[in-house]
């Protein structure tokens, strides 16, 4: 099926599937106060059916062009952004591209995931802890301090 013509069945049949309904409950209830909100939550409901039931083959046309387009597009974006990138680096020189490109080595960026930095965890014993119960027995107030 093509494109354009799934595009057309489905939002006409879809408008039909909400308009329909909605049109014959206001018309069944005129004298109800909230007839309107009656009405689009019915035409909601019919109208989701009839397109999950229904439908179907024109839901997967439309996805499956959808799909298409947005995959051309950026595949052709990245090769083409991709080609520039190497071609502008063949003309640079060798030793130009290394010095500009890598870090030196035995340097670590400090940032790199990739990395692991190996850290003392020895800890000094002689060193005081401080608890959070220590904390706490510190207080501002000076009448609780001279007690």
């Amino acid at each position: 099926m093509k494109t354009s013509r799934a595009w057309i069945i489905y939002t006409v049949v879809r408008l039909l599937a909400f308009a329909v309904p909605f049109v014959l409950v206001m018309l069944l209830l005129p004298t109800v106060q909230w007839n309107w909100l009656i009405a689009v939550v019915i035409a909601s409901i019919i109208g989701f059916a009839v397109s999950l039931l229904f439908l179907r083959s024109e839901r997967l046309a439309i996805g499956g062009a959808i799909m298409q387009q947005r995959e051309g597009r950026v595949a052709g974006a990245d090769a083409e952004a991709e080609d520039a990138l190497l071609d502008e680096h063949a003309h640079e020189e060798p030793d130009a591209v290394a010095e500009s490109d890598e870090p030196a080595t035995g340097s670590v960026p400090e940032n790199d995931p990739d990395v692991e930095i190996e850290h003392d965890t020895d800890t000094d014993t002689d060193a005081p802890e401080t608890t959070e119960a220590a904390d706490l027995d510190k207080t501002d107030d000076p009448d609780t301090q001279a007690k």
